[in-house]
């Protein structure tokens, strides 16, 4: 499906040529024929035995209780000249109004032959009429036809297949008939009325059907042509002009009488002009809400344009309940608050600098001017005429061309600000692409202190994070293989170079191999031969495969035997332990002989480290998650920022000490390995003894499942 991506705005130019010529068409078309039009209602009947009174009697029947008896007794509230010719015009109004003039045919002189009988029609020119009653009264005042038309009646049962009502008045010379009309209309009452021949009235409603033909032509190819631009752009503004653009056409076509056939039957039959007019006002409040952006611009208007938008939805909805002439009022209110608040907009808006609002402008002038004209010629406050009935078809019909083309102007620039975009956006990724390849070729070369600058909101922002913290994992990693291999090296050669030289010495004779030297050897080589199974012991935490056995471990059991079996040792260093337990439910699964070497390596540096004389105490404490032991010793105690470093490999807090009386390093690492195979946590902290604690938290669950036994 084609997006904005591929959408070329310069396709645009020949269908709106297109489209133009059209519209240029339909405003002459809507300009010019109603002067013929003219010449065609002021063209006599070419009958010199017809007479039509010289004036057209007005009734107003406010309390609606007339009935066509009481005409002809009743003078006129106003006259107006007629002749056969006239123009009605009423106010916003429901009450119906009553008609009724003269019209005969003259009897032939005596000695001649009789004059053809006239057939002739009362013709009006607004197809809205709601209801239209006409009765024809011979001169004794006896009813001789009563005649109905409005929306209500099909074209194919009117006299004339005519939109607008027409009635057949059929004169046989020497007769003379009292016209009496009722017309019922909700609305404005301006429209021409007239008396003329069959030939009259088809010749004004094929112009009218030319100029009909080219407008809803029209209008339905741009409904069309927008309708396909939004399918491609898929933006929300887009659909409520196109929502607009149909429901004024249809307002037009109910307006015409194009419908009657469809909806006569419709309980809308009546309010279709108020409820398209307001879903049109609806339409065009929100399309420009919305293309402006109103509620970052101008929030105030946003907020007028919302009032009006609910007020008028309130409106719709009363009328669906209960149509009245109020809610007709209220609409058309509504209407003419829009079209000011609309090119109000769009003149606020291009003042603030809006460049789109100054595109649509033009469009949101022409509607409401020729809307306004309309209203001003139907509350009787300039003169009527056929160029102020087609005023509302003008001005669709041009704000249709001035709003398709800005729309096309619109996307047009769209596309070239996307266009820009991209090509900024290209620029950028490809210096940033540019910029990653060489710190990666620095990092491939070992310059592991090469690291990206960049701005958090540059597109490859998180790709530099990510190269940064992975070049200084590697250069972090290096640096401690490097100490590593230095530390293991300086570990290994210190058994190795003594147990070599008491060797050498005893091949040299420089020594005996008495017990006593022998069992020095004997001792370095078992020293050597802890220090390869610690270095084991890690090695096999870092990949995943220390072994681990699950069983049910009473930890209190595993202490309390540890410190029995070290009491000796305890006494001569001059320490003694204390234990504090709480009892523990239920019972620690794990491996036992991993956490007696636990807490054997943490016996093992109490004993070393704790001057004489000194005190260990251990205390245990549970709740849900599992048990926390906590072992305490008395001073010397170990710096806190040397903390996090107790568990790192082959870490000494006093670098001149020897192996001999400092250790080599891994017992609280492999300590911290042990834990962490039992999915535990290990931390260091001051002791209240005055040394360190190493508080050792270990969950209910089983050890870690990602270890195995070894083969």
């Amino acid at each position: 499906m084609p997006t904005l991506d591929t959408f070329e705005p310069s396709g645009l130019v020949k269908p709106l040529l297109l489209f133009a010529s059209l519209m240029l068409i339909l405003v002459l078309s809507i300009a010019l024929p109603h002067r013929s039009y003219e010449l065609v209602e002021q063209q006599t009947l070419n009958r010199s035995d017809l007479q039509i009174s010289e004036h057209l009697n007005w009734y107003e029947d406010v309390d609606e209780r007339f009935d066509y008896r009481d005409i002809r007794n009743r003078p006129a509230d106003r006259q107006l000249r007629f002749g056969g010719r006239a123009w009605l015009d009423k106010t916003l109004s429901a009450e119906p109004v009553w008609l009724s003039f003269e019209v005969a045919l003259s009897a032939p002189d005596p000695g001649r032959e009789a004059g053809a009988a006239a057939n002739l029609f009362l013709d009006f020119g607004f197809a809205t009429l709601d209801e239209v009653d006409v009765y024809l009264l011979n001169q004794d005042g006896e009813l001789m036809a009563h005649l109905r038309s409005g929306d209500t009646l099909a074209r194919a049962d009117r006299p004339l297949p005519l939109n607008r009502p027409v009635f057949p008045i059929d004169l046989a010379p020497g007769q003379q008939r009292t016209v009496i009309v009722r017309i019922y209309t909700d609305s404005f009452l301006n429209t021409p009325v007239a008396i003329n021949d069959a030939a009259q009235s088809m010749v004004g409603a094929a112009q009218l059907s030319f100029i009909d033909g080219v407008f809803y032509g029209a209008m339905a190819a741009m409904f069309f042509y927008n309708l396909h631009i939004y399918i491609i752009v898929r933006r929300r503004s887009y659909l409520y002009y196109l929502g607009y653009a149909l429901s004024m056409t249809l307002y037009q076509a109910f307006s015409d009488g194009l419908l009657n056939d469809w909806t006569n039957q419709a309980w809308l039959q009546h309010r279709r002009l108020v409820l398209s007019g307001g879903i049109s006002t609806i339409m065009l409040l929100s399309f420009v809400r919305s293309i402006l952006s109103l509620r970052q611009t101008l929030p105030t208007m946003s907020k007028i344009m919302g009032l009006l938008i609910a007020m008028t939805s309130l409106a719709c909805v009363i009328e669906l309940v209960h149509a009245s002439n109020a809610t007709s009022m209220l609409m058309l209110l509504l209407g003419l608050a829009a079209c000011v608040a609309v090119p109000a907009a769009g003149i606020l808006a291009s003042i603030r600098g809006h460049a789109l609002a100054r595109s649509f402008l033009l469009a949101w002038l022409a509607y409401p001017v020729f809307f306004i004209t309309y209203i001003a010629v139907m509350a009787g406050l300039l003169p009527p005429s056929h160029d102020a009935i087609n005023a509302l078809k003008v001005g669709i019909a041009l704000e249709s061309i001035f709003l398709s083309l800005a729309l096309a102007a619109y996307i047009n620039q769209l596309r070239r600000q996307q266009t820009a975009h991209e090509r900024a956006w290209t620029v950028e990724l490809e210096q940033q692409l540019d910029t990653y390849n060489e710190a990666a070729d620095d990092l491939a070369r070992g310059n592991y202190k090469r690291r990206l600058k960049f701005l958090p909101e540059q597109r490859l922002a998180r790709l530099a994070e990510s190269f940064n913290y992975f070049a200084a994992s590697t250069e972090r990693y290096v640096t401690e293989r490097r100490r590593w291999v230095s530390d293991i090296s300086h570990e290994l050669r210190t058994p190795v170079t003594s147990v070599r030289g008491m060797v050498e010495s005893i091949q040299t004779g420089a020594m005996t191999a008495s017990a006593e030297n022998l069992a020095i050897l004997h001792q370095e080589s078992l020293r050597l031969e802890r220090l390869i199974t610690d270095l084991n012991q890690l090695s096999q935490s870092e990949e995943g495969i220390l072994v681990m056995k699950t069983e049910r471990v009473d930890i209190h059991a595993v202490i309390t035997e540890l410190l029995t079996a070290n009491a000796q040792r305890l006494e001569s260093a001059s320490l003694t332990a204390q234990l504090e337990f709480e009892v523990i439910k239920p019972a620690l699964i794990g491996d036992e002989d991993r956490l007696h070497q636990l807490f054997a390596n943490l016996l093992e540096n109490s004993l070393r480290y704790c001057h004489a004389p000194g005190r260990i105490h251990v205390s245990s404490c549970m709740d849900h998650n599992g048990v926390t032991l906590r072992w305490s010793d008395s001073a010397p105690g170990v710096p806190a920022d040397q903390h996090t470093k107790l568990f790192e490999r082959l870490f000494r807090g006093d670098p001149s000490r020897s192996r001999r009386t400092g250790g080599a390093g891994l017992g609280l690492a492999i300590c911290k390995a042990i834990v962490e195979g039992h999915h535990g946590q290990l931390n260091a902290e001051p002791s209240p003894l005055g040394g360190l604690t190493i508080a050792i938290h270990l969950p209910f669950t089983t050890c870690s499942t990602a270890s195995r036994e070894l083969p």
